[in-house]
């Protein structure tokens, strides 16, 4: 058999088997609770079969633990999935309707997690549009390392989505409040100080969109944006890793932080663990206080004040910032609080 042809034959069974799980998702939606459970078993031997028996699963390979597919937590010499793990999780996407390509799941610890873009896209399938999500800077922080000497920060986050459905529009908070602490507790991993708020942050705003679906479906799911910690009283978040996850941290930390999903551009100069500690959690409590915009502009411009190396390029990211505040762009809380920030940082530099 040429190449050609065997392209050719794989293109006809992967557009069967994504036409066949379309028509039984539909026959799903229609199905009342009792009839839905045993079509579902139905669906999920059937699907197996073709992909596992009929070796279907051969021409998905390409998608599996890539960044224009879907990423895993498997590790060189450790965790690696069989083909029936690896089917089940396909299985799973493809009655839920979530697509193999794009970074919209990841398989962590067996299971299927819908990433920040996976959760998107289903708000926008129930009908959502302008779809928000801001995480505003992480607070109650500890900081840590991993064994192998990755930086490791735990905190809470606090953050609002919201999105319009058919001309309502609908909020989540998980902030802390007098009736109790909603925030997101998570754990973020990597070199820098930045790539683990970054990643901190994406995490807590897929667990706010996974809510703002809950809220307009109806739908409850366990599902999350990777291995985030979820925790319901005021306790401070634990630190225990699964032996898994601790050795993927160390093993390959670039390859986890991948799995966050934001793209966000890491700045290329490695940020100190302690760069301008005391202000944190002022910044996140003002942010509290502002619009969505200002709180972004706010976490923007700290970031790039602690960022700075030297005392030009403060100069430089100051010139910006007041930029930004002549033009009204920045609250005026915003400014006094960077001031001090600023002042902070330009003592370090010296």
């Amino acid at each position: 058999m040429s190449t050609t042809t065997a392209l050719t034959k794989q293109e006809e069974q992967l557009t069967e088997l994504m036409t066949t799980a379309q028509m039984i998702r539909g026959e799903l939606s229609k199905a009342d609770d009792v009839i839905r459970g045993i079509r579902t078993a139905m669906a999920i031997s059937q699907l197996t079969h073709m992909l596992i028996q009929q070796q279907y699963l051969e021409g998905l390979k390409p998608l599996h633990n890539s960044k224009l597919g879907y990423l895993t937590d498997e590790i060189e010499g450790g965790r690696k999935y069989t083909q029936q793990q690896v089917a089940a999780f396909i299985v799973h996407c493809l009655l839920d309707g979530d697509p193999l390509a794009g970074g919209h799941v990841m398989i962590f610890s067996g299971g299927k997690y819908r990433t920040k873009v996976g959760w998107m896209k289903a708000l926008r399938d129930a009908g959502a549009t302008l779809i928000q999500a801001t995480a505003f800077a992480p607070q109650d922080i500890e900081n840590g390392q991993t064994s192998g000497g990755s930086l490791r920060m735990c905190g809470r986050c606090s953050v609002i989505a919201s999105c319009v459905v058919k001309g309502q529009e609908y909020t989540v908070q998980l902030r802390q409040t007098n009736e109790g602490d909603a925030r997101v507790a998570v754990e973020g991993m990597g070199k820098t100080k930045a790539a683990c708020v970054t990643q901190m942050k994406g995490k807590a705003e897929a667990r706010a969109l996974q809510r703002l679906h809950t809220l307009i479906t109806g739908i409850d799911t366990d599902e999350e944006a990777g291995p985030v910690i979820d925790v319901t009283d005021a306790s401070r978040p634990s630190w225990t890793l699964s032996p898994t996850l601790e050795a993927v941290m160390d093993r390959n930390i670039e390859h986890v932080e991948s799995q966050t999903t934001p793209a966000v551009e890491e700045p290329a100069v490695e940020i100190p663990v302690d760069a301008t500690p005391d202000f944190i959690d002022e910044v996140a409590a003002l942010q509290t206080k502002l619009t969505p915009e200002h709180a972004r502009l706010l976490g923007d411009a700290h970031a790039d004040i602690a960022g700075a190396t030297s005392g030009q390029q403060l100069r430089t990211v100051w010139e910006a910032i007041n930029a930004a505040s002549r033009e009204s762009k920045l609250d005026k809380r915003a400014v006094d609080l960077l001031v001090r920030i600023k002042d902070a940082r330009k003592g370090e530099l010296q």
